[in-house]
């Protein structure tokens, strides 16, 4: 009798609490694949912009130290529509006529073009690089107005490829995650619906607060964003990968640039999952 009461004591307390040393687990050589999809609809004055991106990466661990995983992340695959204003645009990267446009010559440079990046072990984050070069900032200025089509690069797939859950949680259980940057705030907040077979299902809501200046096509522009976050995550309790992510954000931003206002509305419907 005892021995079965253990047994099940176990399995309850396996499948309840998520155990995981509160620490991400990778091995050198692993190899991550990530799919991510995203559907926007973006209102402004001028009109109205209907844009879809699909792209594909590639994570190897190459390396680790004491605090951090050294990942080599590429984008391999990049498949982009929008369509807005009466007119229309596409891009494959298969498609080697796409790569000549000008769209195609900014874009081909990000496929297969292998990055390095370090994912930091307790919190699952992409530390950010200390310096950075003329290129990246322009790539980083760039991200701003990805977050109003809801497009994401290869880093962006990478970051949400980690969830570290609090090893004192169970279901039923929330924590808070909070960050800031450059003049931007997101809070999350993060539930743990249901675990079994060592597989969390999280519910995630948050806000997406802030102001910063943005350098756009050579113009200093002022960027306020107001946005809210809704999604699920599954994740695994012991190794801190996840398995999909699916992100809904409704934004509400206004840019301010050569002496003139716009308001940008923007719902996009976002999904990630990943191989191992």
């Amino acid at each position: 009798m005892k021995k079965i009461f253990f047994s099940f004591f176990t399995l309850f307390f396996s499948y309840t609490f998520a155990q995981n040393n509160n620490q991400l687990v990778l091995k050198k050589d692993q190899v991550i694949t990530g799919t991510f999809n995203t559907d926007s609809d973006a209102d402004f004055e001028m009109g109205s912009m209907k844009t879809n991106s699909n792209s594909t990466i590639k994570m190897r661990v190459i390396g680790e130290t004491d605090k951090t995983y050294i990942i080599c992340n590429e984008i391999t695959h990049m498949k982009t529509t929008a369509e807005g204003m009466g007119q229309s645009s596409s891009f494959d990267s298969d498609n080697a006529d796409d790569k000549k446009s000008e769209l195609g010559k900014q874009i081909s440079e990000k496929i297969n073009h292998p990055d390095t990046i370090s994912i930091d072990k307790k919190t699952g984050k992409i530390i950010p690089s200390k310096k950075k070069d003329s290129k990246e900032k322009e790539e980083g200025d760039s991200n701003i107005m990805e977050s109003f089509s809801g497009s994401g690069g290869g880093n962006q797939t990478a970051s949400e490829a980690f969830l570290i859950i609090p090893d004192d949680k169970k279901t039923g259980d929330f924590w808070i995650d909070s960050t800031s940057a450059e003049g931007i705030s997101t809070k999350k907040v993060y539930t743990i619906i249901s675990i079994e077979n060592q597989i969390a299902t999280i519910q995630v809501n948050g806000i997406i607060s802030g102001s910063s200046t943005q350098e756009i096509q050579g113009n200093d522009a002022d960027v306020t964003i107001n946005a809210t976050i809704s999604g699920q995550i599954t994740s695994n309790i012991i190794s801190g990968l996840v398995m999909s992510n699916n992100i809904d954000i409704n934004m509400n931003n206004t840019i301010s640039i050569m002496g003139k206002e716009m308001q940008v509305s923007t719902q996009s419907k976002s999904s990630s999952s990943y191989s191992y």
